[in-house]
Order: structure tokens, then C-alpha cells, then sequence
């Protein structure tokens, strides 16, 4: 043992002798010697619980990180899963005029909206009317939307000008314009209004056709690996007095075809035709509806006017839900039809009604084509407005430009899309 603690051995014997006689410095020391020791104590015990915080603050700040990781993660599977759901059923429904103006938002929405798959998933959606072509009393084209529709992005060019040579609108389907020229002896044209640059001009007709030719435009099918917007252009022709035969251009082939068969219709009325189903449709002088199929060459039976037409009542051929349909009118009151081609002989389905209010007393309404969903458009011709009528809501929409209201007889349904127009090589 070493000195100190003999020492302190035998001061603590002394003590123990003599009490009342311990030196009082041996006790200080003796209480900082134990405090000494009692601080380092809670030194130690510190420093530990100070490895403790910081390995729990590691341990929080790695589980915040993970959390962090975590949420970031499932906030962008979110959203990816939310502009999923934009993609697939918001933006097929937009009109093509919100579509153009979101294309310059981005180059990812440029990309999305200008694919090919994404044309095609447009312009298979219904959608109601954007308007209605017509012409003006110095022969050039118009358009003037529903009064709902977009006032921020009209028609880039409505009265068509950028085509070669002034012309006339004489048939639409599926967002496309066929038109003819007035100066070139009669070329047809096929452009969508949306822009300016989506036209073509096609290669000249193998027949002789009238300067009123009776011309439908009819949406082809698209194939499952093919989403290109194809078409026929179709004009019924007179080979015979009341005798017609059909030459169609196909834009899949680039070229003209004549019917095989011919069809007797007294006269057709030119300014009528209508498509649906993929066949062209005219009304005729005898009350019946003249049909024709482009892309198998078949004339179907001819199918007589609706019941209230044989009774003398003004009437209408369209399309409506991709089935021809007929709208007709008298005392004050329009109904609409569909007709069924399902069993041996076509028939008339009535699918809707609706009241035209005192437009009766002024000698009724008159009926204008549609192309719609559920919308059938009749002139009223008391107020001079042009109304689009809801058979599924019950509502009705009217024709903003109060101007258009007189021309009446040649106005032409529009639905606007996307659709990309295939240019021909035409010699000028």
C-alpha cells in the first residue's frame, strides 16, 4: 500500500481515537475528493446520454428521411396516376379548340396530344355541335358556333381562304370539310377548319359531275394498326333521267372508283346528304332515303321517309349516335328517329320530341342536318334563330351569330376535331 494510504490509514486510526481532535482540513478534502468524483459521475452519465440523443437524433433524422423518400414517392405515383386519368378521360372529351390552345403549354402535352393514338381516341368521342357552316349572299363560306362554345379560339380562318381557290362547302363528317372549287372547273377539297394547314386538294373525278353535285363525306373505320383518319368522298350522279349511279374517292387508295350498280330516285336532293355508319345517305323527291356503302360498293333498300314526312310535314336527314336519323316538324313540334337497319326491312325508331313553341304559327320550324350524340338542330323561323336541341338533357342551345340565321338552306353541322388531313400530289 503506498504511503498516502498509510497516511491516510492512520489518520483515520487517530480519528477514530480522538474524534473531538480530526483535523478539519482532512475533512474538506475528504468532501471535494467525493464531489470530485460525483462530477465526473455526471460527466459520464452526460456524455452517455449526449451518445444517446445523437444516435436517437440519427435515428429520427433517417426516419424522416425514409418518410420523406416515402411520400415523395407516392406523390409522384399519384400524380402520374392523376394525369393518367386527364389522358384517358378528360382530354378526349375537351373540343379541339381547349386542346390546341394546351398543345403550347408544354412540349410533353405537344407530344400527347399530336399522337396519332390520341387523334384517333378524339374524334371517336361524341360531342355535342361546335356549330354550323353556311355560306353568305356573296358565296363564301362561314361558320358560327353554338352559344356555349369557346369565344377565346374561333375558326383560324372560317371563310376557308387558305385553299387555293375560293369554294363551297358541300359536305362534313368527323371534324372534315369536303368542299369544291369555283374557279378550277369543279376540284374537291378536303380540309379541317381547325388549321389552316390540314388540307389537301384530290385528283380530278373519272365522271362528269353536276355543278350542284349531290356530295356526302363518309368517315372510314380505322383498322386495328391503323389510325389515320380515312375517308370517302361520294357523289351520286345522273346516268339516266332519275337513274344515279356513285363514283367515291377513297383516301386509303388515293384514287376514284364508279359503282357497280345504279339506283332509281326520281331526283335526289343534293343540298340533303348525310353519312353514317360508314354509308352516305340522301333524302330523294319521292320521299324515300337513298343509300350507299363506299367501301363495299352496296346499294341498301331504299328506306321510305319517316311517317310524319309521308304526311306532308317538313323533314331532315342526319346523323345521330352514329346511326342515321330524321328529324321532322309541323303544328309546333319536332320529332326525331333512327333508323333500324337490323331485320329485312329498314324502320323507323322514335327516340325523341320536343315542342318549337309558337315558331308554329309563322308556318312551322325547318329542320337542318346534325351530327351529334343526342342534338337535333331546326330553324325556327319566327325568331330567325338556328336551336340545337338535348334529346338526353332537355336543354337547347342557340346559334350565336344572329347573322347566320338567313341562310338556312345550305347550313352544315360541324363538330370540330384533330384530325390530320393526308396531302395528294395534284397537278395545279
Amino acid at each position: 500500500m503506498s504511503g498516502i494510504d498509510d497516511d491516510w490509514l492512520k489518520i483515520e486510526h487517530d480519528h477514530d481515537e480522538h474524534d473531538d481532535e480530526f483535523p478539519e482540513w482532512i475533512l474538506i478534502r475528504h468532501d471535494r475528493i467525493l464531489e470530485e468524483e460525483e462530477e465526473e459521475e455526471e460527466e459520464e452519465e452526460e456524455e452517455e446520454e449526449e451518445d444517446d440523443d445523437d444516435e436517437e437524433d440519427e435515428d429520427y433524422d433517417a426516419y424522416v428521411q425514409e418518410e420523406d423518400e416515402l411520400f415523395f414517392l407516392e406523390e409522384q405515383e399519384e400524380r402520374k396516376e392523376f394525369l393518367e386519368v386527364i389522358k384517358q378521360q378528360v382530354l378526349p372529351r375537351l373540343p379541339a379548340k381547349s386542346l390546341l390552345r394546351m398543345k403550347s403549354t408544354s412540349r410533353q402535352w405537344r407530344g400527347y396530344i399530336s399522337s396519332p393514338l390520341f387523334i384517333h381516341t378524339h374524334s371517336q368521342v361524341r360531342r355535342p355541335l361546335s356549330g354550323m357552316f353556311f355560306h353568305t349572299p356573296s358565296g363564301a363560306p362561314s361558320f358560327a358556333a353554338f352559344d356555349d362554345a369557346d369565344p377565346c379560339r374561333p375558326l383560324p380562318d372560317p371563310s376557308l381562304s387558305f385553299l387555293p381557290e375560293p369554294v363551297r362547302v358541300r359536305a362534313s363528317a368527323g371534324g372534315l370539310l369536303c368542299c369544291r372549287g369555283l374557279r378550277s372547273g369543279g376540284t374537291y377539297y378536303v380540309c379541317n377548319p381547325m388549321s389552316t394547314s390540314e388540307w389537301t386538294a384530290l385528283p380530278p373525278p373519272l365522271c362528269c359531275h353536276d355543278p350542284d353535285p349531290a356530295v356526302a363525306l363518309v368517315m372510314r373505320e380505322p383498322s386495328a394498326y391503323n389510325f389515320r383518319a380515312d375517308y370517302h368522298v361520294v357523289c351520286a350522279y345522273e346516268v339516266l333521267e332519275g337513274v344515279y349511279a356513285f363514283e367515291s374517292f377513297s383516301s386509303a387508295a388515293g384514287s376514284w372508283r364508279r359503282s357497280e350498280g345504279i339506283a332509281a330516285a326520281e331526283r335526289i336532293v343534293a343540298g340533303s346528304a348525310a353519312s353514317a355508319g360508314g354509308r352516305a345517305y340522301w333524302r330523294t323527291t319521292m320521299q324515300t332515303i337513298l343509300g350507299y356503302d363506299p367501301e363495299a360498293d352496296v346499294l341498301p333498300p331504299a328506306a321510305l321517309g319517316p311517317p310524319a314526312a309521308l304526311g306532308g310535314a317538313a323533314w331532315e336527314v342526319g346523323e345521330l349516335g352514329g346511326r342515321l336519323c330524321c328529324v321532322s316538324a309541323e303544328r309546333g313540334a319536332a320529332e326525331v328517329r333512327v333508323l333500324e337497319e337490323d331485320g329485312s326491312e329498314p324502320r323507323w325508331r322514335k327516340v325523341g320530341e320536343f315542342a318549337t313553341a309558337e315558331a308554329a304559327a309563322w308556318g312551322g320550324v325547318v329542320p337542318l342536318r346534325t351530327q351529334s350524340n343526342s342534338e337535333a338542330v331546326v330553324w325556327e323561323r319566327r325568331g330567325g334563330a338556328v336551336v340545337a336541341h338535348d334529346l338526353s338533357a332537355g336543354k337547347k342551345r342557340v346559334l350565336a351569330d344572329s347573322a347566320a340565321a338567313g341562310y338556312c338552306a345550305d347550313f352544315l353541322p360541324y363538330v370540330g376535331t384533330l384530325v390530320r388531313v393526308h396531302r395528294y400530289n395534284v397537278p395545279s
